[in-house]
């Protein structure tokens, strides 16, 4: 054996050193703003989203083990998880248009209150009881996609006016702390479920408190400066169709929404599909995804040093999707069946790639994340942010069935490599796509805000 079992448990190590190195890096670099007014603001948004993140990952690591716990078999399961992906596709875009219509502010407090529920329900082993609790998260989600980051964009660009470039300071220390908190929530759920023997549904009861603490926090320290009373007068389909209509017609947003969907159903695709891969090592999960966040935030530290000095934001999409792109190839040819002779070493091989993507991803979240608030008009943000989400959620949908239909290891096996396969396409796609967005991006007038709604308005 190459490699052993002592390989993933200094991975951490050596990542937390690489992720050390880039934060003293960025500390010696005088290009971020120290501008108070708008440090309050970032620390405002920072801490009911984290909140709200932490909430989201303490406890779903435990839902495949809660299910199973129940007696559900992987079809019941998958058809739990397919639940939540289309509650997401199918209310996310009306989620949007109520945040649209009546502000940012009061969706997002629904958002505490709707993942209470859905980790309340946790509690019952009866199925549509938890099925009703996955309508409840697909709900949330949504809300955590969508109006967070909405909020935000609004406060920074309309109400304080800051520079649209401080927005990258922002989304790159969001997924930083993102993954930390992924981290941290991880220790706890583990000193709950299995430490303290409590249980795997243990880690829903603890994420309630930071959940209804995150509306809490929003309802007395956020402010509504968001004007939907232009919105109140439209009915709310002609508002998401509009919206819709408005995504369509334009070609640089439109652009961007094919690689954003893409790219993220094939995240979302991998989160599935990692742990099959792996298992033939049983290395500790826990470890193995504490080097996913470790690296997510390595990628968020490298963008910051990136946008700084070398790249634009546009460019930076590019690097990305090569780092992607260049990931999932290789994890595609170290998991063809030509290769099972060297399965343990191409195996170990898989894991490296998969550090290099979650860099990617470190990458890609701050990026899109403000050429979506450069080119999507105020007033349909949340809206058209959901939209782009129902093709995600569609690919999503998809592959677990294609996955979980597969019962057997060695044809589950071969069904992970046949997804990595048309992944890899996909994100080759999407690299040909950032190049034509590029192009876009640069020749595109970025007119006032109150010129976007006009022709928003006129579709």
């Amino acid at each position: 054996m190459v490699l052993n079992y002592q390989y993933y448990e200094q991975a951490p190590i050596i990542l937390i050193i690489i992720a050390f190195i880039f934060i003293k890096m960025i500390a010696s670099d005088k290009t971020e703003t120290t501008n108070i007014e708008f440090k309050k603001l970032q620390i405002n948004y920072f801490i009911p989203f984290f909140l709200a993140t932490f909430a989201d990952w303490i406890q779903g690591p435990y839902v495949y083990k809660v299910y199973k716990d129940y007696g559900y078999d992987e079809k019941n399961i998958a058809l739990l998880y397919i639940a939540g992906f289309a509650s997401s596709m199918v209310f996310g875009t009306v989620v949007g248009s109520v945040a649209d219509k009546f502000g940012r502010k009061l969706i997002c407090m629904l958002y505490g209150i709707a993942y209470s529920i859905c980790c309340l329900t946790k509690f019952s082993p009866d199925f549509y009881t938890l099925l009703y609790g996955r309508v409840f998260g697909g709900i949330a989600t949504s809300i955590l996609f969508s109006g967070f980051e909405s909020w935000y964009v609004n406060e920074h660009l309309h109400f304080y006016m800051f520079p649209v470039e401080w927005l990258n300071f922002t989304f790159a220390r969001a997924t930083f702390g993102s993954g930390l908190f992924a981290i941290v929530s991880g220790f706890i759920a583990h000193i709950f479920a299995d430490t303290l023997d409590f249980g795997a549904i243990s880690p829903f009861a603890v994420a309630v408190p930071f959940l209804m603490g995150t509306s809490v926090y929003i309802f007395f320290k956020w402010d509504e400066h968001y004007d939907p009373k232009a919105n109140k007068s439209t009915l709310l389909s002609s508002s998401m169709f509009s919206s819709l209509k408005f995504l369509f017609s334009d070609p640089c947003l439109f652009t961007l929404g094919i690689v954003q969907s893409i790219y993220e159903g094939i995240m979302y695709t991998f989160i599935f599909a990692w742990t099959p891969v792996l298992e033939v090592l049983s290395p500790p999960l826990g470890l193995v995804f504490s080097c996913f966040m470790i690296s997510l935030m390595i990628g968020s530290k490298i963008y910051s040093i990136m946008i700084s000095k070398y790249f634009t934001p546009e460019s930076m999409l590019s690097v990305t999707l090569y780092t992607s792109t260049f990931s999932i190839a290789i994890i595609t040819v170290l998991t063809s069946s030509a290769l099972d002779s060297y399965r343990f070493l191409s195996t170990n091989l898989c894991f490296v790639a998969f550090l290099f993507y979650e860099v990617s991803v470190g990458m890609y979240c701050p990026v899109t994340g403000y050429l979506r608030g450069r080119i999507i008009p105020e007033k349909a943000r949340a809206t058209i942010t959901n939209w782009l989400r129902v093709p995600t959620n569609m690919i999503t949908c998809f592959t677990l069935i294609f996955i979980k239909n597969e019962d057997a290891e060695g044809s589950k096996l071969r069904a992970i490599h046949s997804v990595f396969v048309v992944c890899t396409l996909c994100l080759v796609l999407c690299l040909v796509m950032t190049f034509c967005f590029k192009k876009l991006y640069v020749e595109k007038k970025f007119s006032s805000d109150s010129n976007k709604d006009i022709q928003l308005n006129a579709s």
